[in-house]
């Protein structure tokens, strides 16, 4: 899977995720910090990548506009996924969280998936 990391994520995730065959893109670490949401989920949609956040409710907005835009035509093309959780989890955790979730599921384009700690498992929720 191709993920794109916005800046609350711990920077040494974009390492872990790669020794584990994944494409990581970590937003500071390609110029892309102190930028506003939107400026992210753009990013990340234009090149096809799937967002991971922490940031879940501003990202669960965007999803939600992205979502029906594309409905509505206005936007020609599905987001690639938003993977977050409900709050902040240690990096080697989270890295094999995402790893799992990538062996589990190829594609997940305009969907928002939450890690539910205490169930230990994945959801989401149609909008």
């Amino acid at each position: 899977m191709r993920f794109y990391l916005d800046e609350d994520q711990n920077g040494d995730l974009a390492g872990l995720l790669t020794a584990r065959g994944h494409e990581a893109v970590y937003a500071p670490a390609v110029g892309r910090s102190r930028l506003l949401d939107a400026d992210h989920f753009q990013y990340a949609a234009a090149d096809g990548l799937t967002l991971v956040t922490f940031n879940r409710e501003d990202f669960r907005d965007l999803h939600r506009y992205w979502t029906a835009l594309y409905h509505w035509g206005v936007i020609s093309r599905p987001h690639a996924g938003v993977l977050t959780a409900f709050r902040q989890i240690e990096v080697g955790e989270w890295s094999g969280l995402l790893h799992q979730f990538a062996q589990e599921y190829q594609e997940i384009g305009n969907e928002l998936y939450y890690w539910l700690p205490r169930e230990r498992r994945w959801a989401t929720r149609n909008w």
